[in-house]
Formats: structure tokens, sequence, C-alpha cells
């Protein structure tokens, strides 16, 4: 939501808040946006549920034009897909948690907390790379209980750090940082 700074008037709308189609009411956005040069950035999980059937979630970035909310790109990082046998028995199975992306030098860089680490083209949405990390599985899963699975390491979900030339992140579903 873009609200005016002095009258509180609310500019435009993206979501469930404001869904103009079926699809619309399936994203969720769940972190806060990053500035950009004329735009906002934000981590949109799409869940792909059809009637009572969770066919998969993918994790994605969006860019918005920040006067008129105008989407300007929006990059597909990463698909997950429950097992076919608990697909319809459990609608929103996955969880995909979101943090909120890193806006450096015309990059954006994004973990998913689906397996993947992305650094994305800030005016094009273009992936400049994508690379995956070991992940533990469970934490994906929204009917367990992650901490209870090998005395694993469960990091809060913080958006990546630059400290010289080496990017940090500490994805919510990997123990390593």
């Amino acid at each position: 939501v873009a609200v005016d700074q002095y009258t509180g008037r609310q500019l435009w709308a993206k979501g469930p808040i404001a869904a103009t189609d079926e699809d619309e009411w399936l994203d969720r956005y769940q972190a806060a946006a990053s500035p950009g040069r004329g735009s906002v950035i934000v981590p949109v999980v799409h869940d792909d549920i059809r009637g009572r059937t969770h066919v998969s979630s993918t994790a994605e970035l969006a860019s918005y034009e920040t006067h008129t909310g105008k989407l300007l790109w929006r990059t597909r990082l990463a698909r997950l897909a429950p097992l076919k046998l608990t697909q319809s028995r459990y609608p929103r199975k996955l969880r995909i948690f979101s943090s909120r992306p890193l806006v450096s030098q015309g990059v954006v860089y994004h973990i998913t907390n689906a397996g993947v680490v992305a650094a994305v083209d800030e005016q094009t949405g273009d992936i400049r790379w994508l690379t995956r990390y070991p992940q533990i599985e469970v934490v994906l899963d929204n009917f367990s209980n992650p901490t209870g699975q090998h005395n694993a390491v469960i990091w809060r979900n913080e958006p990546p750090l630059i400290r010289g030339n080496k990017l940090y992140v500490t994805p919510v579903d990997s123990p390593n940082l």
C-alpha cells in the first residue's frame, strides 16, 4: 500500500487488499518493500491453489513505480511444490518466508527462503545470478515444527547484508550463514 505522507490518503495498493482478479488473491507480500530508483521492490509469494489443491508456491520479486503502482517487472526466483499425496489434503501446506530485499548499486539481492539466493537487475528484473544453498526442508512444511528436527539452527528472517565484496545471508530454511 502507498499512502500520501501528508494526507494519509491511499494512493495505490497491491495484493489481496486490492485484488482485481482471482490470481491476485493468491499473492502474499510478507516483507517491507525496498526503495529503488523511482520504484519500490517487494518480495512476493504466489500460491497456486486450485480449489483445495495446493499445486505450488513461487518466490518472486516485483518492482512497482512509486507514484502510480504500475508494475515495472516481476521475476520468479524459485518454485516449490508439495508432495503429490498431500497436495489436495492441505491447502497452503508450504510456507515460504520473505525478507526485505537489499538494493545496492543497481542490483537487488534477495533470500527467497525457498533454497535460493538471487541477484536481480534493479531496472529490468533480469536475473544476474542465482545460487542454491542447503535447505532444512521441514521448515517449509506448514504443519511441522522446524525446531524439533536434528537440533537445527533456525535463523531470523533478516535481509541480506553487504560487507566489502561479500554478501551475507541467513536463510530461515538453512543452518548456514
